[in-house]
Parts: structure tokens; sequence; C-alpha cells
């Protein structure tokens, strides 16, 4: 119904709210970058990025598009949501981009 999927809708939101704060926090404990830490570098990376992904997943919300693979527009399943929150793409899109 309507009123679940509104339910999944906000705790998914809080979900991804917790995680945004989450890797914000890690991404302020990282150790300052030296030159040619490439380890280092590309642990930034990641975390950043996933940060960057949660918070492309809360505009997708407030579009209102969120659940929608980004690339071949089918619904992604809500399994896979509760899962990986922040996910863009359904899974065969996403394993064709690997």
């Amino acid at each position: 119904s309507s009123t679940d999927r509104l339910h999944d809708l906000a705790a998914l939101r809080s979900e991804l709210l917790r995680a945004a704060v989450a890797r914000q926090t890690q991404l302020l404990n990282l150790r300052p970058l030296r030159p040619g830490d490439r380890v280092a570098a590309e642990h930034y990376a990641s975390v950043r990025r996933i940060y960057d992904d949660i918070h492309a997943a809360l505009d997708r919300m407030d579009a209102g598009t969120y659940g929608d693979c980004t690339r071949c527009g089918s619904r992604i399943p809500p399994e896979r949501l509760r899962d990986h929150a922040w996910a863009a793409r359904c899974e065969p899109c996403a394993r064709r981009t690997l």
C-alpha cells in the first residue's frame, strides 16, 4: 500500500541520514593525506564516494525518483534498497559498470 511505501521511504531516509553522518565523521577523522600515500588516498576517495552517493540518493528522494535505476529507469527492488539504501542502479546495470 502507499502507506507502507511512505513508511519504507521514511525509514530509508533515516538510514541514509545516519549513514551520511557516519561517513562525514569518518572523513573528518581520517588522518591527513601525505603525498604519495596511495592507500590512504584511495580509502579517503572510497569513503567520499559513498558520502556523495548517499547525498545523491537523498536528492533522488526529494525529486521523487528514488528507487528508479539511474541507468535504465527500472524499479530497484526494495530488498536491494534495504541492503544498500544509496543504490542508484538496479543489479544488472550495476554489474555492467564494474
